[in-house]
């Protein structure tokens, strides 16, 4: 019987071990004046691998692992997963063409697969082979390589004597007399598995006989770089940092020939990831040799646990703020006065509790203190707000003053609104403090005021201090108004508003009623009207808009008058046309193409007054007289533009060429002129020889003669052919003339 509670003991505790752990919550004060230390978590079992993450939503999101231990920097719920494990998986190599156990003509091709099993990720792995500089035929040339039983048959004597470091043949690597780093290994496609540590390893050997000989140096021995590429390393080449090489992932080859050295490393995966490993020759000369080498057993595996048993404790971090406390400024109050004191709570959670040492609801306090007139009272109140395990207080001390005694004076005045009142004061205010009305408090100390009554007003307040007989006292003197029934109150307002000629302005009166009428047109009962100002500048429009109002049998007229004056607009253009007589001309708007405008034009008489002659963007008239016409144009968007335009009446000028000149310097027509040119400034002259060829020629503004010369030279005794063009008469003028020496 015993030995069977015994084992039934043993079972209970043993599944006791395997049982997820519930932890208790831990909770911490974050007091930003004393910042806590956050608490360790620490699981209770112990085992071979500890993955700690945190809980985001519904999922879990690692945040550290490797030890027992955690120290979270944030509120939130974790967990620690921990395995234990026994046994051991053995994957192998899963570079499985690593031994180089074939002849040169064995191999499938520079590119080929090579399949294997991993019993880690339990899946037949396909890894892909590239050896591009693989001579299949045996032979071996510089930067190139193959695999041999023994590298100096391959190149004697060249190539000194090794055997195999395992198996039948070695990969045997001609270094190449160039700086430039090439590939001597290159596989794909290596499937890795989550915090797997994998180990690489390969041997290495300087085969070159004549580096003694030679004395190539150091810097000539191969210099072999080992990468590898995943996901985690964000498909960047990085280096596998070796246990017998240099810190960036090199090893030289040593000097010493036909001495197998081993290279290890290792690389542990962050995630399920696919992986590529080259290896590369780097050696930096690129003028001698000594960079033979052979490379053999290319390795790359790992072992994994056969059974593991991972148990989850869980953990829970909370974080309550520390409650801030701000207590108003409290005036002293009089002797048994209730005073409120109502403090500012910050950071107090959800669920805070209020505690005071006086009198209290909640965060609010509302107390009286009594005291007498000699002697301030006092009271202090103590606030403590806890939240969760943040415990926060402060104090407040109210004490009262001495009050003054108080007198109320109460007045009832009755009068229309609008209606003009005077309020006097029943009290003598010589000496007075403190003085102020309600509605003004700009009111210097007087004992009258007039106010003009209004509905929105019910009363007007003045309240002041005095000392009678040694005794402070506060006064008010309250007038309530009563407003009278039946009365009719008429009230005026003036608005004035300018703007451009014929621009179209909104008037709006500013009260509305029952009644509303506009004394220009009476059928308009809007408040709200649209008119165009005079098309005269200067000029003054009036409209009066009349609206009543009764209430409770009190009827209050508004009389309110719009002043619209027509301005001067600074956008008045003008403009000069100067008009053949007797031809017709054409005026338009410099809006004639806006859709939606408007246009007015007027005919300016002498004595200043206008006649509106048409209403069309363009006016056509014959010029038989100099004329002024202004355009008004009304845009689509209200804005009015003012066009004037001035219209000057010429004749046609009368053009007379020399028949002959004599240029000889005599001072006696030496120049070739045309009487009358200064009257077509925009004519254009030509001087053709005989022979049609233009020897002058200007406009008829820059004309002051010909002088008998082409380009410098003199020109010869002989007739010359003018050809005078005269746009202003639309006419062409030609003749010859004679130039005489």
């Amino acid at each position: 019987m015993k030995k069977n509670i015994l084992l039934l003991l043993g079972l209970l505790i043993s599944c006791n071990l395997f049982a997820d752990v519930n932890h208790p919550v831990q909770t911490i004060c974050d007091d930003p004046a004393n910042p806590p230390a956050m608490p360790e978590f620490r699981t209770n079992n112990s085992g071979n691998e500890y993955v700690w993450s945190k809980q985001n939503g519904n999922s879990w999101t690692e945040v550290s692992r490797g030890t027992n231990n955690y120290t979270p920097s944030e509120a939130g719920k974790y967990k620690c997963e921990v395995t234990t494990t026994s046994g051991a998986v053995y994957t192998g190599n899963l570079i499985t063409y690593g031994g180089f156990n074939f002849a040169p003509s064995q191999i499938p091709g520079t590119r080929f697969a090579g399949p294997v099993y991993d019993p880690i990720t339990n899946q037949n792995l396909n890894p892909q082979y590239e050896l591009d500089r693989f001579n299949s035929s045996g032979h071996c040339d510089s930067g190139y390589y193959t695999t041999s039983e023994n590298p100096n048959q391959i190149k004697e004597p060249y190539f000194c004597k090794i055997k195999p470091f395992e198996g039948s043949h070695m990969l045997v690597v001609d270094g190449e007399t160039n700086s430039n780093a090439f590939t001597v290994f290159y596989v794909r496609e290596l499937r890795l598995k989550r915090g797997q540590t994998y180990e690489f390893s390969c041997q290495v050997a300087n085969i070159d006989s004549l580096y003694h000989i030679d004395n190539h140096g150091e810097n000539s021995l191969a210099n072999l770089r080992f990468l590898i590429k995943t996901q985690d390393t964000n498909n960047q080449w990085k280096p596998l940092i070796p246990d017998n090489g240099r810190a960036d992932g090199y090893l030289q080859v040593s000097a010493t020939l036909a001495k197998w050295e081993k290279f290890e490393a290792s690389y542990t995966a962050v995630s399920d990831t696919y992986a590529e490993i080259k290896i590369e020759n780097t050696t930096n000369t690129a003028t001698v040799a000594g960079n033979d080498f052979v490379i053999d057993e290319i390795y790359f595996g790992a072992t994994r646990s056969a059974s593991s048993t991972t148990i989850k404790e869980f953990f829970e971090l909370k974080i309550d703020t520390k409650p801030v406390i701000t207590m108003p400024t409290i005036d002293k109050p009089c002797p048994n006065e209730s005073v409120s004191v109502t403090p500012t709570v910050t950071n107090a959670g959800n669920n805070p509790t209020y505690s005071w040492s006086i009198d209290a609801s909640g965060s609010n306090l509302t107390t009286t203190i009594t005291s007498d007139s000699a002697i301030d009272g006092e009271k202090t109140g103590k606030l403590t707000v806890t939240n969760g395990v943040c415990t926060s207080s402060a104090e407040i001390t109210i004490k009262t003053k001495q009050c003054n005694d108080a007198k109320n004076i109460n007045h009832n005045i009755t009068a229309c609104p609008g209606e003009k009142v005077t309020l006097t004061l029943d009290t003598d205010i010589t000496g007075a403090t403190n003085y102020k009305w309600s509605h003004d408090s700009s009111i210097t100390a007087t004992s009258s005021i007039e106010v003009i009554i209004s509905e929105n007003i019910p009363s007007y307040i003045c309240t002041f201090s005095k000392v009678e007989n040694g005794i402070a006292i506060d006064y008010t003197e309250t007038f309530a108004i009563t407003l009278s029934t039946n009365c009719v109150t008429t009230l005026e307002e003036d608005h004035y508003l300018e703007a451009c000629p014929e621009q179209e302005v909104t008037l709006t009166c500013n009260h509305s009623g029952s009644s509303i009428t506009w004394l220009h047109d009476n059928s308009i009962s809007t408040t709200t009207i649209k008119v165009n100002t005079n098309p005269i500048e200067e000029e003054i429009d009036e409209y009066t808009c009349v609206i009543s109002n009764t209430i409770n049998g009190q009827t209050t007229t508004y009389k309110e008058t719009f002043h619209v004056k027509t301005s001067i607009c600074k956008d008045k253009n003008s403009e000069e046309s100067n008009v053949l007589l007797g031809s017709n001309i054409t005026l338009s708007s410099q809006y004639s193409q806006t859709i939606g405008a408007t246009y007015k034009w007027y005919k300016i008489e002498e004595d200043g007054s206008k006649t509106l002659v048409s209403t069309d963007a363009s006016i056509t008239f014959p010029a038989n007289e100099a004329v002024t016409y202004e355009c008004i144009t009304k845009l689509p968007d209200g804005y009015t533009i003012t066009e004037t335009r001035k219209v000057e009446i010429y004749t046609l000028p009368v053009i007379t060429p020399m028949k002959f000149f004599s240029p000889n310097g005599d001072d006696v027509n030496d120049l070739w002129l045309i009487d009358g040119i200064e009257s077509a400034p925009n004519a254009y002259i030509r001087i053709y020889d005989r022979y049609s060829k233009v020897i002058y020629q200007c406009k008829g503004s820059e004309f002051g003669g010909w002088d008998g010369k082409f380009e410098g030279k003199d020109m010869i005794q002989d007739d010359y052919w003018y050809v005078i063009s005269v746009p202003e008469t639309e006419e062409q003028i030609s003749g010859h003339f004679t130039l005489k020496r």
